[in-house]
């Protein structure tokens, strides 16, 4: 699934468009026109319809990566670290640390495998 970069807006009163780079999975978008030029001088408040035709996406998928059963003692819960894996590529370099244990786990992940 696609990972938004850039979100792009188009005001409806003075037509200018606004680019908002986009940090994390989650967002809020802009209501209204930050155009100092048209809508803020003439105090018209301009409202923003998102273009997805100018919008930026970047390939994107979610691995969860679990403790194997056998090294969890009886009666513990595993731990299940999230990771992210972004790029257009055939395969991914994952390198994750154990917070308890200060260890680098350093893998090579297929994409081409449904998670």
């Amino acid at each position: 699934k696609p990972l938004l970069i850039v979100n792009t807006y188009t005001c409806d009163v003075c037509s200018s468009e606004i680019f908002q780079q986009i940090s994390s999975k989650t967002f809020s978008p802009i209501m209204d026109c930050p155009n100092e030029q048209e809508c803020k001088k003439n105090s018209i408040r301009g409202f923003l319809h998102m273009q997805t035709q100018a919008c930026r996406f970047s390939p994107f998928q979610e691995a969860k990566i679990q403790e194997m059963a056998d090294q969890v003692p009886v009666g513990h819960i595993s731990i299940c670290t999230p990771s992210w894996l972004l790029g257009n590529y055939p395969y991914a370099f994952l390198d994750v640390c154990d917070p308890f244990n200060l260890l680098h786990y350093f893998a090579k992940i297929s994409l081409d495998l449904n998670f």
